[in-house]
């Protein structure tokens, strides 16, 4: 079954990863330029590790964000089917809380909840 908080979470690492890739890349390409300008026998192998060293953590996070996109895709494509009821399903009670309970307000007219557990016709769960 389709756990939105599964989604979520692949979703928000997504999102960090390719920050990460972003900066490493824009990291990679200020390095690129300086070596060219670094002729001295002392810190020429050290700036070509770095550059290799940067290179790689590239690939790798290119790698990770390629999976994570495949992971979103296939959450968006796959079937998705009832499973007996309609409710949405979180994993940890704070995201229920945070999306179906009324924030404390001096202002507090009605209940703007969309879902109102505990009362008929919900009764029973």
């Amino acid at each position: 079954a389709f756990v939105v908080d599964d989604y979520l979470a692949v979703d928000v690492k997504h999102s960090e990863e390719k920050e990460r890739l972003n900066t490493r890349v824009a990291y990679l390409n200020k390095l690129r330029p300086k070596e060219k300008t670094l002729w001295n026998c002392c810190t020429r192998p050290l700036q070509d590790l770095h550059i290799w060293w940067t290179t790689r953590q590239v690939r790798s996070l290119d790698d990770k964000v390629d999976k994570l996109r495949s992971q979103l895709e296939a959450f968006e494509k796959n079937k998705k089917e009832m499973s007996g009821s309609a409710f949405v399903t979180f994993k940890e009670k704070g995201f229920k809380q945070l999306l179906l309970e009324d924030l404390p307000s001096c202002w507090k007219i009605q209940s703007y909840a969309h879902f109102n557990f505990g009362q008929p016709p919900f009764a029973s769960v």
